[in-house]
């Protein structure tokens, strides 16, 4: 049973494995600034090569954070992207990421633009509980819509 076993797992660690970016690449604390605390954050990411061709894709986030209260803190998001492909899909042809499709591009040249993806705003209110835990309640304000989620965490 151990050598079936044993054969069957070294058969599959021999297949091909393919990977695409990360649906979870972030996680966001709920931490928050204190009364009249200010934060300003620049974020970065860099999506770089595709499985053939030429591919960058620089997705920029510039935020101010300000807390209201110890209890309410509130930001303002300036978003940004920036972009470049060639030849980058499975059959070769030239495709831009999903925030540019809405841009002409030529399946046969270069692609190259920088766009400015607009403002969000988010808040974050805690509602204190005299036990150990809290509630933490995070809202985004964003296009399409706006995100509101509900979770408990230690205070």
């Amino acid at each position: 049973m151990k050598k079936l076993l044993l054969s069957l797992a070294l058969a599959v660690s021999a297949l091909p494995a393919r990977a695409e970016e990360s649906m979870f690449a972030y996680v966001y604390t709920t931490d928050l600034l204190p009364k009249g605390a200010m934060e300003l954050e620049q974020s970065l990411t860099w999506r770089h090569q595709k499985s053939q061709g030429e591919f960058d894709d620089w997705q920029g986030t510039t935020s101010f954070e300000y807390g209201l209260t110890d209890y309410l803190q509130v930001a303002a998001y300036g978003n940004y992207d920036k972009a470049s492909a060639y030849h980058n899909d499975v059959e070769g042809k030239t495709v831009a990421p999903e925030r540019f499709e809405d841009m002409n591009v030529d399946p046969n040249g270069r692609f190259d633009s920088l766009k400015w993806v607009g403002v969000s705003f988010e808040g974050i209110f805690v509602f204190s509980a005299p036990t150990p835990l809290r509630w933490v309640w995070p809202f985004t304000l964003s296009r399409p819509g706006v995100r509101i989620c509900l979770n408990l965490s230690q205070s």
